[in-house]
């Protein structure tokens, strides 16, 4: 979510705010990516790689991943009894009546849900180190810590320098804010000097919380919990530390898109540039190679008219040329000195220094002069357009994280070519929880005529109906994800109806169990659907979308069909074939991507 990083000391003044929910009952719990928010009526407790403090609003988390329904099966409606910071490291615990939520917020960041015992019951990330384990069932152990707040611990640290022994020691930047406060230097310090700097770093955890924002040249740069010296007459005081980590976290997250639109801008600007340029020398090109295939259609007349503007020249004569040699002359000059001559209507400027031989090579050795320029430009083009490849991938990946966020994230789901959303059960419970929660009026529901499909809808969204080109892709990945795959077929007949003719209510003496429909009225056919998904790069990731979506999305796409190749096997065939195809700023994306887990049945082979 952020580029802030919290501070063991700025990590204890959030947990005093955050200690304003201890006493109240935990109702929800979201997690998404390594973000986690514990959501109570007292508030809302963030926590991410690098921090923690109070969210005013919760947003992004609508899809519950396996972690988040583990935590709220063993922490949803527990009482929060207390929170607080395992020493002076970025790590903190949330105590409830059975269980402890571990919060480690240094590098990439882990949670892990312990028993009161703490034993392990399960982690965000399964983690392994020669000294300790984060896996179910192991005693959690903390990291190893070195309080600086303890004389002892500093004195050791200082031993180098008082500066990096804070430095390294959680305080970072502030560092040289507590040796301004203590007056002592960035070298070892004496005893007398140790006492002033123990005592401030003390201070910094236990100091009254009066977040600032820090203003910089561009607006609102940084957030403290309380004032400092090395910020003085830049800070302005916020409501609160949490609302001010707020407002700084998401101004970063606006800057880092507005950052990259930017970038994508100036790219623009130099392509534009450099596209003008090779037009121009394109055209330089063009005019030499002309210039000198005329002069060789037109060699005896150009050659005749040469040696006779030489002749005029040696006898003092040039300036009368154009009297003298006739209408094709069209101008002379006496400091190249040199004759234009026009054929086929083009001006033609020879050297009289020269023999027409060597000048008609001068314009050929010119036109493979800006013929080198055009290559070049070329080149640098490519670079540039890798470069706005570059931006848009991981602009897409980020709105690709903020899509498998949503509700539909738990469902099969992709986006037709012209836009339309795609949604698909995966079994029973889901087929039913998407009918019956997500259908909408506008919406269109397919589903492949075989036993053993799920229920695929399309969204309409703000149009009135779903396109016909979005109900053909869509009907192909219903028949794709349908046990006509597993069969091996190479094709099924899919049907669409309208959200009104799709009900539970069976016929007499019949049940409907979970996931089934009963379908009335008019079905609307696509004969013969083609079994066929494709792979490729699309929106920021690697994905399987039928192949009828990804033709008109990316010419990158690797087919597949229904076979016998294990998804595993399969799934690694595909990502070598589409390496093949795909530029250097592409390569990232498909490092370590798999797509076994998208190819119906388990089994598939390459088209």
């Amino acid at each position: 979510m952020n580029d802030k990083t919290l501070t063991g000391f700025e990590i204890a003044h959030s947990l005093r705010e955050i200690r304003s929910i201890e006493g109240s009952h935990i109702e929800k719990i979201y997690h998404a990516d390594r973000e986690l928010v514990i959501s109570s009526r007292a508030g809302n407790l963030y926590a991410f790689p690098g921090g923690c403090f109070l969210l005013s609003k919760k947003e992004g988390f609508e899809t519950p991943t396996n972690f988040a329904m583990v935590l709220r099966k063993h922490l949803k409606g527990k009482v929060i009894e207390k929170i607080y910071q395992h020493g002076s490291d970025r790590v903190a615990v949330l105590q409830t009546e059975n269980a402890f939520l571990v919060m480690e917020m240094f590098h990439k960041g882990n949670f892990i849900l312990t028993d009161r015992e703490w034993r392990i019951i399960m982690p965000m990330e399964f983690q392994r180190w020669k000294d300790r384990a984060i896996v179910p069932k192991e005693v959690y152990k903390f990291p190893e810590s070195h309080d600086i707040r303890k004389p002892d611990v500093l004195r050791s640290e200082a031993l180098k320098g008082a500066e990096r022994a804070l430095v390294i020691n959680g305080l970072g930047k502030y560092a040289k804010e507590a040796l301004m406060e203590s007056n002592v230097t960035a070298g070892a310090p004496d005893e007398g000097a140790l006492s002033r700097l123990s005592k401030t770093v003390v201070s910094f955890f236990e100091r009254p919380t009066l977040g600032q924002l820090v203003q910089g040249s561009g607006g609102y740069e940084d957030v403290i919990p309380f004032p400092m010296k090395i910020y003085e007459g830049r800070m302005k005081e916020a409501p609160s530390f949490s609302a001010a980590l707020e407002k700084i976290i998401t101004r970063q997250r606006a800057k880092q898109s507005s950052a990259s639109e930017k970038r994508m801008e100036t790219e623009k600007r130099i392509l534009e540039q450099q596209k003008k340029k090779a037009e121009e020398f394109s055209a330089k090109e063009k005019e030499q190679k002309r210039k000198a295939e005329i002069l060789e259609r037109n060699y005896p007349d150009a050659e005749m008219l040469l040696n006779d503007g030489g002749a005029l020249k040696k006898a003092g004569k040039l300036a009368e040329a154009q009297a003298l040699l006739g209408p094709r002359v069209m101008a002379t000059n006496a400091k190249k000195p040199s004759l234009t001559l026009r054929f086929e209507s083009e001006d033609i400027e020879l050297l009289l220094s020269k023999p027409l031989q060597k000048n008609v090579a001068d314009y050929h050795e010119k036109a493979k002069f800006y013929r080198k320029k055009v290559d070049n430009i070329a080149k640098e083009m490519g670079k540039v357009l890798d470069r706005m490849n570059t931006i848009e991938i991981k602009q897409k990946q980020r709105e690709a994280k903020v899509h498998e966020n949503r509700w539909y994230g738990k469902y099969r789901h992709f986006f037709t070519s012209d836009g339309f959303l795609v949604v698909s059960g995966k079994d029973a419970i889901t087929n039913e929880n998407l009918v019956k929660k997500h259908l909408e009026q506008r919406d269109t529901v397919l589903h492949a005529e075989i036993h053993g499909a799920a229920f695929t809808v399309i969204k309409a969204g703000d149009a009135p109906a779903p396109s016909e080109q979005a109900i053909k892709e869509a009907a192909q990945f219903a028949a794709c994800y349908s046990k006509a795959w597993a069969m091996g077929l190479g094709s099924v007949d899919v049907y669409w109806v309208t959200p009104e003719q799709v009900d539970k209510t069976p016929n007499a003496g019949e049940h409907l169990s979970k996931g089934s429909f009963m379908i009335h009225g008019k079905k609307n056919y696509l004969k013969g659907t083609r079994l066929a998904l494709a792979c490729g790069i699309i929106d920021g990731k690697v994905s399987v979308v039928p192949l009828e979506t990804a033709g008109r999305k990316t010419p990158k796409h690797i087919v597949i069909m229904p076979g016998d190749t294990e998804a595993k096997r399969l799934s690694k065939r595909v990502m070598d074939k589409l390496k093949e195809v795909c530029s250097k700023s592409e390569q990232g994306i498909l490092e370590g991507a798999r797509i076994d887990a998208m190819i119906p049945a388990g089994r598939g082979a390459l088209g």
